[in-house]
């Protein structure tokens, strides 16, 4: 009789033991899937179109009329070798792609020393398009941010540490 009765004493700590275990398991599983994710995330996909585009932008401070916004964005449009424009019309931002891979279409207008970004700016600048009184600056990323995802761009984060130390372990 006492056998029996140690018996369902002893079965609560076998369920817990093995909730435990599948608890642990299911756990271990999702962190093996997140680190996964985060690696093939972080790879540089070399295939990808997108890989040679780059992203340049022309902040105005002042308010351009719509005829300046649309003028400005047909402008970058037309330039030889600019992809896509977007005028932010909210906050007077000018938005462009161009592909790096044919820079050179733009080589009537570069001067020997500039790139592209800087040789549209110059472009945008002299031409006209804008009053005087509308004061136009190119826009520089900082060195601490350039070529970062915008969430990865502060070097002490706890998602770039933990994306540094994932990409690292499967390096």
């Amino acid at each position: 009789m006492e056998s029996l009765q140690q018996h369902p004493k002893a079965a609560p700590k076998i369920k817990a033991k093995h909730y435990i275990i599948a608890l642990s398991t299911i756990v271990l599983g999702l962190c093996i899937t997140l680190c996964v994710h985060i690696y093939f995330v972080t790879l540089p996909d070399e295939t990808s179109v997108n890989t040679t585009h780059q992203l340049a932008r022309i902040d105005f401070n002042g308010n351009l009329t719509a005829q300046e916004q649309q003028a400005i964005q047909s402008f970058v449009k037309n330039l030889p070798g600019i992809i896509a424009v977007y005028m932010n019309t909210r906050d007077n931002i000018l938005v462009y792609v161009y592909d790096r891979k044919r820079e050179n279409l733009l080589h009537q207008y570069m001067s020997s020393d500039e790139g592209v970004s800087e040789c549209v700016y110059r472009l945008v600048k002299n031409s006209g398009l804008y009053s005087q009184s509308t004061y136009a600056q190119r826009y520089i990323v900082q060195p601490t941010t350039a070529g970062s995802c915008p969430v990865n761009a502060d070097q002490l984060s706890f998602y770039r540490k933990v994306s540094a130390t994932i990409h690292g372990v499967f390096q």
